[in-house]
This record gives structure tokens, C-alpha cells and sequence, in this order.
């Protein structure tokens, strides 16, 4: 009766080797399936009998599945049948961008090695420099350089890659483009510098690189926004001492005839607002609509900067295009104590 079992067992577990063994072999019949299970053995089977071109739902082929899992050896062997490392996804993304995504160097230096291309274009004019840039791997980019990428093409909105870079506040990454030939005042459609992105961001070392750099600060955007109206936006002491220390002009306008001291007491600004005063900002200009700063910084209730405004000298009298001065827009806007505060002042 036991040998019995044993035999029953012994025939069980030879049909089940059997099936396993059926089941591998029905399995390995899709290569981009065999890619993301990362079975190279199958890889190496199917690579001989089926297409190397043929993608998934997103356009994906499998030279781009094996970047994305980082899978070296399999590449080899896709590239080593011939597969095209300039088949795009359906988003025009190559696999090189999927390298560089992945901030695997020795695959993307694979990749270059067996006929990438470093300055290929997405459906957007991104470069793999550009993703580079904009993720902050400092070593990619290296490479990218050393095998001939562009620092100066941009994509359809008009950023090349340091635009990216200094908008992401990748300093080192600044230096590699800047040192690499980058254009340091280069516009996108709507006119911004990578100065401005950096300044917009808060980035104050790359502020400073570029502006050491030789980077015009009073480049303006396309509303002729320039950084020193941006700076005195968000309160950047820093960046307003060191625009106006290079020559840039504290009463600029921008299209609207706003000037940074229009902005910093719209927002409340105080410290920006006695820096750009002690700089000659002119407390009465008006912007198209007649508003002084004293007007913005009453109708935001600022008690402080119209404190300030009225102490050196900003004519509370004056009224906007539409009759009102800076008492009716506190008033109007349930500042009470910024009322007073104009009330008591004698100018």
C-alpha cells in the first residue's frame, strides 16, 4: 500500500513538472510581457521570432520597458537584434528619456553608445537635457554635455534647459550650462530669463550666480514684468539690493505702470518698501489706472506701509482715474484703522 502512495505521488509530481513546465512555455510568447517580467531567458527566445517594434497601449516598445527597469543585459540583447533606439513612445519620448528619468548613467551611456541621440526632441521640443536639467541630476547632465547635447535649444514654449535648472534652483547644474556655452539671457515666448524664473522661485544662490554671471536684470517679461518687480513681489531684500546695485532703474514700469513699490505695498512689503524709498522710489507715480502705492497699500489694509508711505511724503489726496483716494479704498474695504491712520495725517 505505501509503495502504492509513493507511486501515486512520484506520477503526480512528474504531471505537475510536466505542466509547470507547459505553462512556462505557453507564457513566454509576448516579448513585451517577458520584458516586464524580467525574464531574460525568454527575452533571449523571442527576440529571434518576434517583432522588436512592437508596443504597448502607450507606445512603448520593449527597449523602453527594459530602461525603465533598469535592466542592462537585456538591452544588450534587444540592441545586439536590432532594436531602435529612436522609436518614440506616444508621447515622442525615446528611450534615452527613460534613462535619464531613471538617472541611470550606465544605461543612458549605453544607449548613446549603440546610436541615441542626445539631442532628440519630444513631442514638446524637450531635449533629454532638459528633463535632466529639470530633475537636478547633476551627473546625467555631465554626460549629456560630453556627448554633444545642445545647452541651447528650447522647446515650444521657448525654455531651454537652463531655464529649467535655475526655476528648480539646481545650482551646480547652472554652472555645468552656463560653463557649457548656455545663452544666460535667453527669453521663452513670454519673455522670462532664467534671472526671473530664479528670482520667482525664491532661488537665491542661482539669483546670485547669474547676476555674477553677467545676467541682465532689467530684462523684463513680456508685460514688462522685470525681477526687480518680481523681488519686491515676494519680499527678496536680497535680490532688490542686488538688482538695484546693478544699475536697475527702482521706478521701472511694467506694462500696467506698476513699479516695485507699487508691488511691495500691495503685498505688504514694509522692509522692501523703505529699501526701495531709501533708493529714490518715487512714493506719487501712478500706474494706468492712477494708483499710487499709497492706494494699494491702503486698499489691502497695510497699516505699516501706509504708516510709512504718509511719513515720507506719499500724497494721500490723490485720486485714481475713477475719483476714488487711498481713504475711500480703505473705507470701502472695512479698514478702519487704516482710515484713521490717513484721517490723522496732516499732507
Amino acid at each position: 500500500m505505501l509503495r502504492l502512495k509513493l507511486i501515486a505521488v512520484m506520477v503526480l509530481s512528474a504531471l505537475l513538472s510536466v505542466l509547470s513546465a507547459s505553462q512556462a512555455q505557453s507564457e513566454c510568447t509576448n516579448l513585451l510581457v517577458a520584458v516586464e517580467s524580467q525574464d531574460l531567458d525568454c527575452v533571449q527566445k523571442l527576440v529571434k521570432v518576434e517583432s522588436l517594434e512592437q508596443e504597448n497601449d502607450w507606445g512603448s516598445t520593449a527597449l523602453h520597458l527594459a530602461v525603465e527597469i533598469g535592466q542592462p543585459e537585456m538591452i544588450k540583447i534587444l540592441m545586439a537584434y536590432g532594436a531602435d533606439p529612436e522609436h518614440p513612445d506616444s508621447h515622442f519620448l525615446t528611450p534615452i528619456y527613460e534613462a535619464v528619468l531613471m538617472g541611470d548613467q550606465k544605461i543612458l551611456l549605453l544607449l548613446i553608445e549603440n546610436g541615441a541621440r542626445v539631442n532628440s526632441r519630444s513631442y514638446w521640443g524637450v531635449t533629454p537635457l532638459h528633463l535632466a536639467a529639470d530633475t537636478g541630476c547633476l551627473e546625467t547632465c555631465k554626460l549629456l554635455v560630453e556627448h554633444g547635447a545642445v545647452t541651447n535649444l528650447h522647446d515650444q514654449w521657448g525654455f531651454t534647459p537652463l531655464h529649467f535648472a535655475a526655476a528648480k534652483g539646481h545650482l551646480e547644474i547652472c554652472q555645468l550650462l552656463i560653463a557649457s556655452g548656455a545663452f544666460i539671457d535667453a527669453q521663452t515666448k513670454d519673455m522670462k530669463t532664467p534671472l526671473y524664473l530664479a528670482v520667482e522661485d525664491g532661488h537665491q544662490d542661482v539669483v546670485n550666480l547669474l547676476v555674477n554671471k553677467g545676467a541682465d536684470s532689467q530684462k523684463a517679461d513680456q508685460d514688462l514684468i522685470t525681477p526687480l518687480h518680481i523681488a519686491a513681489l515676494w519680499g527678496d531684500q536680497n535680490a532688490c539690493r542686488l538688482f538695484i546695485a546693478k544699475g536697475t532703474d527702482v521706478n521701472v514700469r511694467d506694462f500696467g505702470g506698476d513699479t516695485p513699490l507699487h508691488l511691495a505695498a500691495e503685498r505688504g512689503q514694509k522692509e522692501v518698501c523703505e529699501l526701495l524709498i531709501q533708493h529714490k522710489a518715487d512714493l506719487n507715480l501712478a500706474d494706468r489706472n492712477g494708483f499710487t502705492p499709497l492706494h494699494f497699500a491702503s486698499a489691502r489694509g497695510h497699516q505699516e506701509v501706509v504708516s510709512l508711505l504718509l511719513n515720507k511724503g506719499a500724497n494721500k489726496f490723490r485720486s485714481s482715474n475713477s475719483g476714488q483716494t487711498a481713504y475711500d479704498l480703505a473705507k470701502d474695504n472695512g479698514y478702519q484703522e487704516v482710515t484713521v491712520l490717513l484721517l490723522g495725517q496732516s499732507n
